[in-house]
């Protein structure tokens, strides 16, 4: 097979299964196809017969070709973690236009870090003076995050932590006081409604992972308690949050201060006390 073909086949495929047509551009770089007349390698063909089949079974082709762009960058991603979306781009500029205005350099705490994308667009955007954590409770995302943090040289300027929610201290294994006094935590926590779990499209509900998708009391929580753990020691807490409402619909949300334990308050006023 001729690559020109090739490329008129995938792009067939991706109109048949309604993919958006911007994604002929991802497999074409990946099977490392040109609209020539070039014949195609035998390994080109076994990928290109192994992308027509998974296009066939709704997978993303984001996990399909291995990375995606975020930020106008390429980050790897695996089925362990979410695909990066739009709507996180909003709340990396949000993130970063706080800490920008900040007088006195801060600890930026990115709780679920997944692919590390947050972290590491906001380490290479902000002054090496601030501190950068990433958190995630899963071991294959935080390895993954890694490995994007050593492609985009930010190794050395993120401690990345395996917990659940929150930082701990390698040595008291209790939550993590930065020593900063002004602290930003930023996160996309799983919030999606389980009842919507049926009108969600294929490519979401069972290739990408559901830890990462779903609402969770318990992160909610806990985040609760950390922020309530870092006021007592007298921190300045800027918060921000992409989360959804009642119709599901996402919110950005940059809360300061007190402010962010009393929102979190209300969100759990059906809860008898915060986690310990």
């Amino acid at each position: 097979m001729k690559s020109n073909h090739a490329i008129g086949i995938l792009a067939e495929h991706l109109r048949y299964h309604q993919y958006p047509s911007s994604y002929l551009e991802e497999l074409r770089r990946h099977l490392q196809l040109d609209y020539t007349s070039q014949q195609l390698t035998t390994v080109q063909q076994s990928l290109l017969q192994q992308c027509l089949y998974l296009l066939t079974k709704q997978a993303p082709v984001e996990y399909i070709v291995g990375s995606a762009l975020f930020n106008n960058q390429r980050f790897l991603v695996t089925r362990e973690v979410l695909i990066p979306r739009f709507d996180t781009e909003k709340l990396f500029r949000d993130s970063l236009q706080t800490i920008q205005k900040l007088p006195q350099p801060s600890a930026i705490i990115d709780i679920g870090t997944g692919s590390g994308i947050l972290a590491i667009c906001l380490a290479k955007s902000v002054s090496p003076l601030h501190s950068l954590h990433a958190v995630d409770i899963s071991s294959a995302a935080l390895t993954l995050a890694q490995l994007n943090a050593q492609k985009h040289s930010v190794t050395d300027r993120i401690t990345f932590h395996l917990a659940d929610t929150y930082p701990l201290s390698s040595k008291t294994n209790s939550p993590l006081i930065p020593h900063e006094d002004t602290l930003v935590i930023v996160s996309n926590p799983p919030y999606l409604r389980n009842t919507i779990n049926h009108s969600l499209p294929t490519s979401v509900t069972v290739y990408e992972p559901s830890v990462a998708l779903f609402e969770s009391l318990n992160f909610i929580t806990k985040l609760h308690y950390y922020l309530t753990t870092l006021l007592q020691n007298n921190k300045t807490i800027f918060v921000h949050l992409e989360y959804a409402n009642e119709d599901n619909t996402v919110v950005f949300l940059t809360l300061s201060g007190q402010e962010a334990v009393n929102f979190l308050n209300d969100r759990m006023s059906s809860l008898s006390s915060p986690a310990s």
